[in-house]
């Protein structure tokens, strides 16, 4: 966990951001259910803007999801309980009988396509339509913001980074050592992801190193104001290649919004600007769901090559000057699989939830921002 609280000014919009992470969704999930219990309050009466990736774009839905008289759906509490149920867990990773276990002596090009094209489980649009039913993304309680990624715009991606091979060797060896690399450190190719927001649905290109508070360069441009089920934008955001299947818009194959910005809180702050929200207004609480400095675990490897977390960190701090709330938990080692449901490690992520909220409440700085999100409690 980074970043104090103290001594701080309060901001007018407060946004909230939450990883993508799988299973691995217990830990922010938890953080938000001290939050309600500090302030008494649901977290979309604290937030202006909910943003969020994969397991972290189900929570945010959830999170401003309304009910008949208007009240959240929800509580952070029923949204953690989601995934300690045995039963939820087992209706969401559904095994596909189609699925077949790659033969390693293949290709690896030649294993992705098959993986993608047959994933490991059964899309749990089931689950999907029983909790969010027939709501619209238009009618959350609070502006939000989910992120997905085309396979087109994946590829494109990896094909910039392999033309910039000591630009991402940098990036991996920063990330190691914790320090910034001068000049090729930051995020110099540029990303194309979609963003799916109360407005309707957008495209968002920008690279980090065009991201500061004098010339903050980006490019969103609105591509369907089309009303979208909730329903339909969290099988989106969570279609993680390998295990569960694209999902066809148009003439796009979207996925798992993790695949190259695991981390929404970026496009949250540029979605805010979008809304004319000035920067000096901002704070921005992030949550992430566990990382590792464990480099031999292949899909840590390319997160920090396609989207370099002390970059993006740095942009964030740059941005909103010292109103950027990193909270997160480090693995020894690999970290639990997106799809881990054994009750070991369900326990495992509820005391990393737990130490997660510890941290944060050393010297009352849990208590302090949450004091600046509700400055009536």
């Amino acid at each position: 966990m980074t970043h104090s609280v103290q001594n701080r000014q309060a901001s007018g919009y407060p946004i909230l951001s939450i990883d993508g992470g799988g299973v691995r969704g217990i830990i922010p999930a938890t953080m938000l259910v001290e939050v309600e219990k500090i302030t008494k309050k649901p977290i979309s009466d604290l937030f202006r803007l909910i943003g969020g990736t994969s397991t972290g774009g189900i929570l945010a839905l959830g999170l401003a999801m309304p009910k008949g008289d208007g009240t959240p759906k929800f509580s952070a509490q029923d949204l953690l309980n989601l995934y300690t149920d045995p039963i939820s867990t087992t209706q969401i990773f559904q095994k596909n009988p189609a699925y077949q276990e790659p033969d390693p002596r293949q290709r690896f090009f030649d294993r992705a396509v098959q993986v993608i094209a047959t994933p490991k489980y059964l899309s749990p649009t089931v689950v999907f339509n029983d909790k969010f039913q027939d709501k619209l993304v238009s009618d959350a309680l609070t502006d939000v913001l989910i992120t997905a990624n085309s396979v087109e715009g994946v590829a494109g991606r990896v094909a910039g980074l392999g033309l910039g091979g000591l630009s991402m060797a940098a990036t991996f060896l920063a990330a190691v050592v914790e320090e910034e690399i001068p000049f090729i450190t930051p995020d110099f190719f540029p990303k194309t992801i979609q963003l799916f927001t109360t407005k309707g649905m957008k495209t968002l290109s920008f690279s980090l190193n065009n991201l500061t508070r004098e010339h903050c360069k980006y490019l969103m441009s609105p591509l369907s104001n089309n009303h979208f089920y909730m329903r339909h934008v969290a099988q989106v955001t969570s279609a993680a290649p390998s295990y569960f299947p694209f999902v066809p818009y148009r003439n796009l194959k979207l996925l798992d919004g993790g695949c190259l910005q695991n981390n929404p809180a970026v496009p949250c702050v540029l979605e805010a600007l979008e809304n004319k929200v000035p920067l000096k207004d901002m704070l921005v609480v992030s949550l992430g769901t566990g990382e590792t400095r464990d480099f031999r675990d292949p899909i840590s490897c390319f997160f920090e090559m396609t989207q370099p977390q002390l970059a993006e960190d740095r942009a964030l701090d740059v941005l909103v000057e010292g109103r950027h709330f990193r909270f997160q938990h480090y693995f020894n080692g690999e970290p639990p699989h997106l799809d881990d449901c054994r009750a070991e490690t369900i326990a495992n992520l509820k005391d990393a939830g737990k130490g997660v909220v510890d941290a944060a409440q050393e010297n009352d700085m849990l208590r302090a921002l949450c004091k600046r999100l509700d400055p009536e409690m």
